[in-house]
C-alpha cells in the first residue's frame, strides 16, 4: 500500500473538500433514489391493504406504517443501493455521479481500474469509514496522499483528471 509522503507516480490527489462535496451529491442521489423506491414500495403494501379492507379506512398514507418500518426499510433500501452504486460505478467507470463533474477517478495504488473484487472492498471499507462520526473520511484532509480510511484498507485512491483541452 502506498503510505504517507509516498510518490504517487505523477497522479494528482483529489482533495479533501472536492472529495466532500462530491460525496454530498452521491449520498443527496442516494438518499432520493432510496424515498423513492420506499414511497412505491410502501404505496403498494397501503393500496392494498386498503383494497382489501384491512387497516384503517380514513387514515393518512404516512400513518399507516411504523416510524420503525419506514426507517428500516429507507435504512436498507439506501445501503443496497450504495453498495451497487460505489461498486459499480467505480469498476465500470471508476467514478460516480457525485464524483464525475469534478474529474474524480478511483483507481489502484498503480494507476490502474480497480478489479470487481477491489471495488467491492473498497465499498465494504467506506463502513469503519463512517464510524465515529466518520472519522475515517476526515483522514483525506490530513494525509499528505489524501487517501482516507477506505482508500487505506483497500489499496485504492481517488485521484483528479487533468482538465480537458
Amino acid at each position: 500500500m502506498l503510505m504517507s509522503g509516498a510518490p504517487t507516480g505523477g497522479l494528482k490527489p483529489a482533495g479533501f473538500w472536492i472529495r466532500a462535496l462530491a460525496s454530498l451529491i452521491d449520498g443527496l442521489l442516494l438518499t432520493l433514489a432510496s424515498y423513492a423506491i420506499e414511497i412505491l414500495i410502501l404505496g403498494a403494501i397501503y393500496l392494498v391493504r386498503r383494497m382489501g379492507g384491512a387497516g384503517d379506512q380514513g387514515g393518512f398514507f404516512e400513518d399507516a406504517f411504523s416510524p420503525i418500518t419506514w426507517q428500516a426499510l429507507n435504512g436498507s433500501l439506501y445501503a443496497g443501493l450504495a453498495m451497487a452504486y460505489y461498486t459499480i460505478g467505480h469498476l465500470r467507470w471508476g467514478t460516480t455521479l457525485g464524483k464525475y463533474p469534478f474529474r474524480i477517478k478511483v483507481v489502484t495504488l498503480d494507476g490502474k481500474p480497480l478489479t470487481a473484487l477491489w471495488s467491492g472492498i473498497r465499498t465494504v471499507a467506506y463502513v469503519p469509514s463512517y464510524l465515529l462520526f466518520a472519522t475515517g473520511f476526515l483522514m483525506a484532509g490530513l494525509n499528505p496522499d489524501r487517501r482516507a480510511l477506505h482508500e487505506l484498507l483497500s489499496g485504492t485512491r481517488s485521484i483528479r483528471l487533468p482538465k480537458r483541452a
